[in-house]
Order: C-alpha cells, then sequence, then structure tokens
C-alpha cells in the first residue's frame, strides 16, 4: 500500500488536519472517517433512483392527482369511497364529471368539521366544479350496496374524473384509479 499524507493549512485555533490518501485505492480517510469510491456511486444511484420514481408519478402532463382516502359501507347499507381531488396545475382546473364503469353513484361533498349539532350532512357536488391552483377538494362517493356480480367478482370499482385545465379549454383529460371494494359480509 502506497499511502501519502497530505496536510491541510494550520490555523491558530486548530492543528493541523491530516488527509491520508491510498494511491492504489479510491478511498480517502479524513482523520479516522472512510469515504469510500463505492460508498459515493452507491448513494448517489440510490438518490436517482428514488427521485426518479417520483418525478415519473408526478408527471408534468398530470393535471390531477386522485388519492384514496377510505372505502367501506355506511349505516344506511350504501358504499362510500371517500376521495381526495387536488390540482397540481398552475392554473385552475374544472372537474366535469366523475363517474364509475356500471355504476350510479352519488357525488357528495366530504366535511370533517362538526357544528353544535353534529356533523352537517353532506351536499351533492354541482358539476362543472372549479379547483382553483393548488386546491383540493374531499368528496364521498355513494352507491348501493346491491351491485352487480361481475363488480363484486372483479373486488375493485373503476373510477373516472373527467377534467379541463382552464389554460386548455380544448383539452379534455381523464384521471383513472381503481378502488377495492370490501364484501357486505367482511364490512
Amino acid at each position: 500500500m502506497t499511502t501519502k499524507k497530505l496536510k491541510k493549512a494550520d490555523t491558530a485555533a486548530q492543528g493541523a488536519t491530516y488527509l491520508t490518501l491510498d494511491v492504489s485505492s479510491p478511498q480517502a480517510v479524513v482523520d479516522g472517517g472512510l469515504i469510500t469510491g463505492p460508498a459515493l456511486v452507491g448513494g448517489a444511484t440510490l438518490l436517482y433512483s428514488v427521485g426518479k420514481d417520483v418525478v415519473s408519478y408526478f408527471k408534468p402532463e398530470k393535471k390531477i392527482f386522485v388519492q384514496i382516502v377510505s372505502s367501506g359501507y355506511a349505516e344506511d347499507d350504501t358504499h362510500l369511497i371517500r376521495i381526495r381531488v387536488a390540482s397540481m396545475h398552475v392554473h385552475g382546473i374544472v372537474i366535469e364529471k366523475i363517474e364509475a364503469a356500471s355504476v350510479d353513484l352519488r357525488v357528495l361533498k366530504h366535511r370533517d368539521s362538526f357544528d353544535f349539532g353534529g356533523r352537517p350532512p353532506p351536499e351533492p357536488l354541482k358539476f362543472p366544479h372549479v379547483l382553483p391552483p393548488s386546491g383540493f377538494v374531499d368528496l364521498l362517493l355513494q352507491f348501493p350496496k346491491t351491485l352487480n356480480a361481475k363488480i363484486w367478482q372483479k373486488g375493485a370499482i373503476e373510477l373516472s374524473v373527467s377534467h379541463i385545465a382552464l389554460d386548455k379549454p380544448a383539452k379534455r383529460d381523464e384521471a383513472k384509479c381503481s378502488v377495492y371494494l370490501l364484501r357486505p359480509e367482511t364490512a
């Protein structure tokens, strides 16, 4: 092993700091700490991989993000799916409609707040609904427990949110997501 001891400049407040460099190996030791070339490359690769996955999920062409908050049954035997639709666009977004394949559903505004008389009943969402830039709306999607057998076999339902960006009125777009459904006997 061939080593060279390099001395950094001395300061009045501190003693000399030495850097030991093994010229036959891609590593450096700074006052007992070890930094290896492979560790640096591995760390950079990890950061790139994680960053690439996050960036690919939030693609610039996606204008809205549909987050599934919950899925379950209410006391009146209806299935409820709670979603949050958020704008990821610098301009406003108009939500034209929300649909589920082969299912009649009611779209209601969700409220977490309580008043002195309890939670106010949810109101139907009126379409078209405008989301401001970086805004969101919490919704309850309500449909009957008695769904057709094909939907129960699949175990999930496909939601579609049709929308238009206010700066691109000619381009209609859809955000789709699948939601897991609890079977009535497991709810």
